[in-house]
């Protein structure tokens, strides 16, 4: 009786609590997040981020490496603002004005003598707004073997079971084990002060590379173009 009762108790302890696989480093539990993140595949998750002066709905759509994030500041009513990664460049775009234009922080790095791919990869997924979400672990600390995360408790954000992440500069993630990435995170920046990631929606259904171009309609323009068009309008 005892060799099946003991079985029994575990399982029914497992179903209410949830057991959690353990890891011996955050390092090993990045890289398993990331075999799951490849796993899925593709990804569209709505997120609001709030502050104590913000309050943004997002949409975010993910193939690989390229994203497109469109944001609302109306509880999600309309998502007129987006920035993307098409593989080569990095657009701001807008669907009331119908331009989009390109952010060039390769040239800047240049600018400043610092051609380094490795600081380009890191600004092209962390200006995504969602970004955090898919990249908590990008930190320069978890490849020297050391890091600023601690692992918390298992735990449930947004009704999705995750694992919080503490950070030493305060900042801290509760990642999803079984989307590899995290659904709530809360971080301190210098002009929004603590600022709040709450995932409200994860898919994984399969993507087009056209979910994740510029809407239609709206026009490329450099930096230059528009220097020129506002200088016909002020004439």
């Amino acid at each position: 009786m005892k060799k099946v009762l003991v079985p029994a108790l575990l399982l029914c302890m497992c179903l209410f609590t949830g057991c959690a696989k353990k890891y011996d480093s955050i390092k090993d539990y990045a890289q398993a997040m990331q075999e799951v993140k490849t796993k899925l595949g593709d990804y569209t998750i709505e997120t609001v981020i709030s502050s104590k002066s913000l309050n943004m709905n997002c949409i975010t759509y993910k193939i690989d490496n390229l994203w497109k994030t469109e944001t609302s500041k109306n509880g999600g009513k309309d998502y007129s603002d987006g920035i993307l990664y098409d593989g080569h460049e990095v657009y701001s775009y807008s669907k009331i004005q119908n331009v989009a234009m390109p952010m060039p922080f390769k040239q800047i790095l240049e600018q400043k003598g610092e051609d380094n791919e490795k600081a380009l990869d890191v600004i092209i997924k962390m200006i995504n707004p969602t970004g955090i979400l898919f990249y908590w672990d990008l930190d320069d600390m978890v490849e020297n073997g050391s890091n600023g995360w601690e692992f918390g408790k298992m735990t449930k954000k947004n009704n999705y079971q995750c694992r919080m992440l503490h950070h030493k500069s305060g900042g801290e993630v509760c990642v999803s084990d079984k989307y590899g990435i995290a659904v709530y995170a809360k971080i301190n920046t210098p002009k929004q002060g603590e600022v709040e990631y709450n995932v409200k929606n994860i898919s994984n259904k399969p993507l087009n590379v056209s979910d994740i171009g510029l809407p239609e309609g709206i026009k490329k323009m450099s930096m230059l173009d528009m220097l020129k068009n506002m200088t016909k309008l002020a004439k």
